[in-house]
């Protein structure tokens, strides 16, 4: 919660610093500073690669039961319209995954609950494709993250473990990825908009198999959200 709270207040700031030269500075610019800038508020369900997938099924082919939770966090953001029309800005998100395995053997049942959560800045650019649709990149950094793995046999609990980019690095994870992204919006007001998007992540964060890192290679994800039109 600390780091979102910092990066709120850095956003603001990284994102201005772009294009505060091209307004010729100082607080009488102010209004050109803030057009065609919009404030983000979205909520994301995580989607995985193929190789989450694999283990999953592995699990069941075996017998057991898994229970898959979506995993879904509120994110936020900072678009800013080019004169092209073109889009750009950065977008604090999370990934992650929620599930529950029930594995049988001839003594007992054991219960596993397995969590991840990982923080990405972001930044992407995108343009116009047709009314209202938007394609483009996305290129994310890893900020931090936390993992919590519990098992009920014989009471034995687990708290959360906070992932530090050096443990990220230690995993053998890559602390960038980057992906294709398309937005779709539609003008609900005189400053609002509504936002639906998608991400495909093209890169690996790692070639390793789900069973050593714990974290999928490759990350998707849907966001919906609403805009807010701070100048125009």
């Amino acid at each position: 919660m600390k780091h979102i709270v910092i990066y709120l207040s850095l956003l603001p700031g990284i994102f201005f610093s772009q294009v505060y030269s091209q307004t010729g500075g100082g607080t009488l610019n102010l209004p050109k500073l803030f057009k065609n800038t919009s404030l983000l508020f979205g909520y994301s369900q995580s989607y995985y690669g193929q190789d989450l997938e694999d283990y999953k099924d592995n699990i069941a082919a075996a017998g057991n039961i898994i229970n898959d939770r979506p995993y879904r966090e509120f994110n936020f953001g900072l678009i800013k319209e080019s004169e092209n029309k073109s889009l750009s800005g950065f977008k604090y998100i999370s990934y992650g995954y929620d599930f529950q395995m029930s594995t049988f053997n001839l003594e007992n049942v054991k219960n596993e609950i397995i969590k991840l959560n990982v923080e990405f800045l972001k930044y992407f650019w995108t343009q116009p494709v047709a009314r209202g649709i938007y394609l483009g990149l996305e290129i994310g950094y890893f900020i931090e993250g936390s993992s919590f793995n519990e098992i009920d046999q014989a009471s034995t609990a687990s708290t959360p473990i906070k992932l530090t980019k050096n443990d990220w690095e230690s995993k053998g994870l890559s602390l960038t990825d980057y992906g294709l992204l398309i937005q779709y919006y539609y003008n609900v007001g005189n400053r609002l908009l509504f936002l639906s998007e998608g991400y495909y992540g093209l890169s690996k964060l790692s070639d390793k198999i789900f069973e050593l890192t714990k974290v999928p290679n490759t990350f998707r994800y849907i966001n919906i959200g609403i805009i807010y039109k701070i100048g125009k």
